[in-house]
């Protein structure tokens, strides 16, 4: 019987014993996989829940912090969160850290005499945090986690406490994610009036005038690029993607200011329009510093300091930075390749031709030198169309100029340089305005297989002679049923 006592005396001892090892040794981390030192004996519990420190978030009016993920240190001025040197500092972001950090209270202090600070890591803090509140300056470093409380060990006045993880995991976070923008204004692409890029092959420059019709033939053309010539009308949809690209480049993976670009980076910059507090438009615009795109053989070549190799070892990816800022973004270098390589060549329309059926007084079709003529008269008691002047329903006269700008395009090519006077199928367009009232589009023989479409002063269209065959004989038929 004594024998059964002393066996349970026994293992009722090892279990007290367990427990402390458990809730007082270091254990793992979320962030990094750390051992629970061996060496280290059972520091003993020495008091209940201790508040370290409690002001009102209000009266804190610096923060500074060191950590995995860089650091810190921001000041209150005049109510405002600022960084020196750096972009304007998120506010709410700060004031949330502001109140964390306003009371600790501590879920047990440990006695830790003749225990080495390093079995905690506070030898070495993985975060050390400092704030002034009410012209006092208070400092805490953060070691390792206890995995089994969830709780970490730090290091306050001397004395090591364990304190809840809420407050690591605050300030846990890269310093360049507080920032309150880019320098890059959140944008649509209908406010996006100017593009310009500049690579070491070539220059891109495109521009919208307030009245389009000076520079154009159709309204459905509002991007343009400059010419020897002449404004040169480009395609609004190919124009619009490219600008949707750039104001859509993902600046969040910041590096720091710890980069310097080559001098012969590429330039893309971005002008746009908004209002100002009165309502009133404003023009405004900002420029991205594009560093060295990677090859295939190669990685970036940067001119960097401490805290970037990774960068270097990236061949994906390219530096940015916007003018103005020192911060430095890393991007995949395939989003900035497609932008820098595109030409003029890519943003040239690729539509037969955009004049609106509702533009046109007169079209004619002059297929081997017969003429077939499509007037619309607007009358009072309605609009009357003819062929040949004889009366057809709007659908016959809308349907063939349908199916002549309907025309699929099947490629394309740089410039032709056919003669029009080789043209077998020619259109002239009769319009209802003061400017290019009269418009000549004519199909002439390319090759075997392809008419190429002159038109506007282009010949870069290449469409099929099945489709074009088809086109004639649909005028052919419907001007013997009129």
């Amino acid at each position: 019987m004594k024998g059964k006592r002393a066996l349970w005396a026994l293992l009722a001892v090892l279990a007290v014993l367990i427990v402390v090892l458990v809730l007082v040794l270091p254990g793992g981390s979320d962030d990094e996989a750390a051992e629970t030192p061996q060496a280290a004996q059972a520091p003993e519990a020495a008091d209940e829940d201790l508040t370290l420190w409690s002001v009102d978030a209000s009266q804190i009016t610096a923060m500074a912090w060191e950590g995995e993920n860089g650091g810190m240190s921001a000041r209150r001025s005049g109510g405002t969160w600022v960084w020196d040197s750096q972009p304007k500092l998120d506010q709410a972001a700060m004031s949330a850290l502001a109140e964390t950090l306003s009371t600790l209270t501590a879920a047990r202090r440990l006695d830790t005499a003749g225990v080495d600070l390093g079995e905690f890591s506070l030898d070495a803090p993985r975060l050390t945090i400092t704030f002034t509140a009410l012209g006092q300056e208070t400092s805490i470093a953060l070691g390792l986690r206890n995995a089994g409380l969830g709780q970490d060990y730090a290091l306050f006045q001397g004395q090591v406490y364990l304190i809840p993880a809420d407050l690591f995991d605050a300030f846990h976070v890269s310093p360049y994610s507080l920032l309150a923008d880019t320098g890059v204004p959140s944008l649509s692409y209908t406010q996006v009036t100017g593009l310009t890029v500049f690579s070491p092959e070539h220059a891109l420059i495109l521009f919208q005038p307030e009245d389009p019709a000076q520079y154009t033939y159709c309204d459905a053309y509002t991007w343009f690029t400059d010419f020897p010539d002449g404004s040169l009308a480009l395609g609004s949809s190919q124009v619009n993607a490219l600008v949707r690209q750039i104001i859509n480049l993902n600046l969040s993976d910041c590096l720091g200011t710890d980069a310097a670009l080559a001098e012969d980076s590429s330039r893309i910059t971005v002008t746009y329009t908004d209002t100002d507090e009165t309502g009133a438009e404003t023009t405004a615009s900002y420029t991205l510093l594009v560093g060295p795109l990677p090859d295939s053989e190669q990685t970036i070549d940067l001119d960097v300091s401490q805290g970037l190799d990774a960068a270097q070892e990236e061949e994906d990816s390219v530096l940015v930075r916007v003018e103005g800022s020192q911060l430095v973004y890393s991007l995949p270098a395939q989003d900035v390749r497609t932008i820098l390589d595109t030409t003029v060549d890519d943003l040239l329309p690729e539509d037969i031709c955009p004049i609106p059926f509702a533009d046109l007084q007169t079209f004619t079709f002059l297929i081997e030198g017969e003429e077939y003529r499509v007037d619309v008269l607007a009358q009072e008691n309605g609009t009357i169309y003819t062929l040949n002047g004889a009366a057809v329903d709007r659908s016959t006269a809308s349907g063939l100029y349908s199916q002549l700008t309907g025309l699929n395009v099947e490629a394309t090519v740089l410039n032709s340089e056919r003669s029009v006077d080789e043209a077998t199928v020619q259109v002239k367009l009769y319009r209802n305005r003061e400017t290019y009232a009269v418009m000549t589009l004519s199909l002439i023989p390319y090759d075997s297989s392809f008419y190429v479409v002159d038109f506007a002063g282009q010949q870069r269209l290449l469409v099929s002679i099945r489709d074009v065959d088809a086109l004639i004989a649909a005028v052919r038929q419907a001007a013997g049923a009129s």
